[in-house]
């Protein structure tokens, strides 16, 4: 197991709190647009209109402000809190948050996990009610593909909740481990962090790069394509015109 770990004078103290804000107001805010996804998943199936822009615009403003500024508000958990120090080498280094800073923000932590698996279940299990109403009024022409579609955002929300629930576990464990002052028991914990958090943040593009066809093209697209200047996109559709005739071939 390779766990590297970098060591921060006490002079830039400053610059590690920081770095240790921005950490967890992504990972937070990650959650909670996750947590939107679960959301708006639900109202598209039950509403049966499969129409993705479900939030307008002054919604969606008032989501990602939300999004942003409550992370940064958990955040200062670690602006405000103590550090640890220890003498290496001659110089005074940090050696990592305090055990009242961290069990303060594994607490938080744990409640916003256990908040998203509860919701990341039930969520799944309405899912599954929605998917019979969904087959009882779509077309016949239509069903395969509204299926197979929603069926991918259920592998997608079920793999978020897993991992989250592996992370959630984790921070428990480690919270408990603080708590108790167990300097052995941190330090069988915290090499699994880098796997646990890495699982959570990165399962979920995996899970759509793998299931979505759409978001494999236009990654693929982006990397090889040129910028086309002057060129509009009207529709998902890739259209090939020939005489009068018009030959859909691709559609996503």
């Amino acid at each position: 197991m390779c766990l590297v770990q970098f060591i921060f004078p006490y002079d830039l103290i400053l610059l590690y709190r920081i770095l240790c804000m921005t950490n967890t107001t992504s990972s937070t805010g990650s959650t909670i647009g996750k947590f939107y996804i679960l959301i708006q998943r639900y109202f598209i199936l039950k509403g049966l209109s499969f129409d993705e822009q479900k939030w307008s615009g002054r919604t969606m403003r008032r989501l990602i402000a939300i999004q942003i500024f409550f992370p940064l508000l958990i955040s200062l958990i670690y602006g405000l809190g103590d550090y640890k120090t220890k003498m290496k080498d001659g110089i005074l280094i940090l050696n990592g948050a305090s055990d009242s800073t961290t069990v303060a923000i594994k607490v938080v932590n744990n409640i916003i996990y256990a908040t998203f698996i509860i919701y990341g279940f039930i969520f799944i299990f309405l899912y599954r009610r929605s998917f019979k109403r969904m087959k009882r009024h779509a077309e016949a022409g239509t069903l395969s593909n509204l299926v197979n579609k929603q069926r991918v955002m259920v592998i997608f929300v079920l793999g978020c909740t897993i991992t989250h629930l592996i992370k959630a576990l984790h921070q428990i464990v480690w919270t408990i481990a603080a708590a108790m002052g167990n300097q052995t028991f941190i330090e069988a914990v915290y090499p699994l962090y880098p796997y646990a958090n890495g699982l959570a943040n990165f399962a979920s593009p995996i899970i759509l790069f793998l299931c979505f066809r759409r978001v494999r093209w236009l990654l693929v697209e982006g990397c090889i394509s040129p910028t086309r200047k002057g060129s509009t996109v009207h529709s998902n559709r890739t259209i090939s015109h020939s005489s009068s005739d018009t030959i859909e071939i691709s559609r996503f």
